[in-house]
């Protein structure tokens, strides 16, 4: 028999870890309400913060909030090599995808009197923000090329990804000419690559490998027993709390840093892009293609008159990052005059910077992305130049 000494000892124990217990429990659920695992929840949640759900022009019949919805719940796969795309014939009410994984409908075979176009590049090709895969940038220029009256049938093709720079545009060729079996070759493209230049010191900080070393540390590194006792903690509703208050900081203060023009960084940043749309125009001929480029438009050079709204998305995007205007600008020139190069072999290199200086319209809905309109307006500059080539 326990002494009436230690039985009141314990008791008071017992009793005194029933309210922490409980406290416990109460988080528990707490965290598991405000933070779900679930895919649907997360995307339907994180949507629900985004400043961009609150735009009113980000819409065409379809709520903001819904075309964001679509992007956070939109499974992805992880290719070697190449990175992350989309997984095949996804079917969400604004974005469908086909059976390589791009946000298009199933490639046919090549037809008769047929001219087909694969448009390369990031999310500004993929069109983040258009309400459906008719409104995004290769949508709406088949058929606009369609509606030329010409003999002509055009099929345009997605070959682009959320996050892609030249060197994924260059692996997406290789990979998928086959399928593609394009005529002309269109790389819109950039800001990524400029991205990279303000931001990367180098290889193993660029994008692309920070997400391989992710894939290999998920998928073929053996697990740790720390790394297992945080998948644990991850799954635990008080942890939950702490990620949801951590998520709701950095909406209300961003991380702030400074970047600033290294002159040698983009001069060999260049080069290198240079080399590669070289390779890629190489690549196309002997294939029976060829390779035209178009250096998209983005928020911190346009000469667009902007709308109050859209003056706070500039806003919100320079108070992020100081200095990005201009150091975007300063690498924006050196990358076009670099591609200037590329014209004795044979490359059309055109510059859209400017194409949205006229559009009274809002269009811009984040630093490089636009709503339907902004995609139209895109779509219809790339048309005469098609056309002329």
């Amino acid at each position: 028999m326990m002494p009436t000494k230690h039985m009141s000892r314990f008791k008071t124990l017992a009793f005194g870890l029933i309210p922490v217990l409980v406290f416990l429990l109460i988080l528990e659920v707490i965290g598991r309400i405000v933070y779900p695992i679930d895919r649907e929840k997360r995307a339907r949640i994180k949507a629900a913060r985004d400043p961009r759900a609150q735009m009113s022009y980000l819409s065409n019949g379809v709520s903001a909030e819904g075309i964001l919805t679509d992007i956070r719940r939109m499974e992805c796969r992880y290719l070697p090599f190449l990175g992350w795309l989309g997984a095949p014939d996804v079917r969400l009410p604004t974005i469908e995808t086909n059976e390589l994984g791009f946000r298009d409908r199933p490639i046919e075979l090549p037809r008769a009197g047929e001219v087909r176009i694969v448009i390369l590049g990031g999310s500004t090709v993929w069109s983040l923000g258009a309400s459906s895969n008719a409104k995004t940038v290769v949508g709406q220029l088949e058929r606009l090329l369609n509606g030329t009256g010409t003999d002509v049938t055009y099929r345009v093709m997605s070959g682009a990804f959320l996050g892609w720079t030249s060197r994924k545009e260059l692996i997406a060729l290789m990979e998928f000419q086959k399928q593609f079996a394009a005529d002309l070759v269109l790389a819109v493209t950039g800001y990524n690559d400029f991205f990279v230049l303000s931001s990367a010191t180098g290889l193993d900080t660029r994008p692309e490998a920070r997400m391989l070393a992710k894939a290999v540390e998920d998928n073929l590194r053996p697990m740790s027993t720390l790394r297992a006792l945080r998948k644990v903690a991850g799954s635990l509703g008080i942890w939950r709390i702490v990620l949801h208050f951590r998520e709701l900081s950095n909406l209300t203060s961003p991380r702030r840093g400074r970047v600033t023009y290294d002159e040698a960084r983009a001069e060999a940043g260049v080069e290198q892009v240079v080399d590669r749309y070289a390779t890629m125009a190489a690549y196309a001929a002997r294939h029976g293609a060829r390779l035209m480029i178009a250096v998209q438009p983005e928020i911190y050079t346009t000469g667009k008159r902007l709308s109050p709204e859209e003056q706070g998305v500039r806003d919100r995007f320079i108070a992020r990052t100081e200095n990005i205007d201009a150091v975007i600008a300063q690498y924006r020139a050196d990358l076009l005059r670099g591609l200037s190069a590329l014209n004795r072999h044979g490359v059309k290199v055109v510059d859209l910077g400017g194409v949205l200086d006229a559009v009274d319209e809002p269009v811009f809905i984040d630093a490089c992305h636009f709503n339907d309109v902004g995609y139209e307006v895109l779509a219809k500059a790339l048309l005469p130049v098609i056309m002329a080539d």
